[in-house]
């Protein structure tokens, strides 16, 4: 529909002009996400209405799933979304920060020094120093961040573009997989208030990294990601 036909005219712009047009990007994503939450409550019988046809779902999820990221990755993109969360972390949501931050550090998927400056920060928040409700928002902010960064890494693998990464990007990419899933719950949670789009977007991601390959031998979810690249790889070989 009208929407689609929008954000794709918007990711058709060179990435200048697109950054002077993230704010219309940003609520059609929203706009897309809402569609398919709606189209969600359908297929669960919890509203009634017309469902979205299977393979006109399928391509809007492809775009939400590496659009939404694309666009949080702009400071005014996630500006929008502290604007359209405007609130202080709820204990819940900074106790999955707290595991999201533990996954990345455990994977690996942080720098030692990065690491180091959680671990101060924590506890700082802990000792209940002055303006902890700011710390904590900012700390939770700041995990969310982290998963969108993530996600938007991934996103490349389903554009297609998995081929143009360089080496180090790969690494972060197979990290970033193996923590999303092993903070599967953290993530969602995390994400919760996010706007629609995103919302979508991990919960897809995470079901894409969980599904059994095709091989039946026991792969990481990093694994299975760089598996899909040098598929892409075979394929524009031939």
């Amino acid at each position: 529909g009208r929407a689609y036909d929008k954000l794709c005219n918007l990711l058709d712009l060179d990435t200048v002009t697109l950054a002077k047009k993230i704010v219309p990007l940003w609520g059609t994503l929203c706009e897309i996400g809402g569609f398919l939450e709606q189209d969600d409550d359908l297929r669960l019988g919890k509203a009634v209405g017309m469902e979205i046809e299977a393979s006109a779902r399928r391509k809007l999820m492809t775009l939400i799933r590496t659009a939404g990221p694309l666009a949080r990755r702009f400071p005014t993109g996630a500006l929008l979304d502290e604007e359209s969360a405007a609130y202080l972390a709820p204990a819940k949501r900074y106790g999955a920060a707290l595991q999201i931050a533990e996954v990345a550090s455990s994977s690996r998927l942080l720098t030692e020094d990065d690491i180091q400056t959680l671990k101060s920060f924590v506890a700082a928040i802990d000792r209940g120093d002055v303006q902890i409700g700011k710390r904590r928002t900012f700390f939770t902010r700041s995990g969310r961040n982290l998963v969108i960064g993530a996600m938007g890494v991934i996103g490349s693998f389903y554009l297609g573009a998995a081929s143009d990464l360089a080496a180090e990007d790969l690494v972060i990419a197979e990290k970033a997989a193996n923590a999303l899933v092993a903070a599967e719950s953290a993530v969602l949670e995390l994400l919760s208030d996010a706007p629609p789009d995103i919302r979508l977007a991990a919960k897809n991601i995470l079901e894409n990294l969980k599904q059994t390959p095709d091989d039946p031998s026991d792969q990481t979810p990093g694994q299975k990601l760089l598996a899909m690249r040098r598929n892409e790889d075979d394929t524009t070989g031939d």
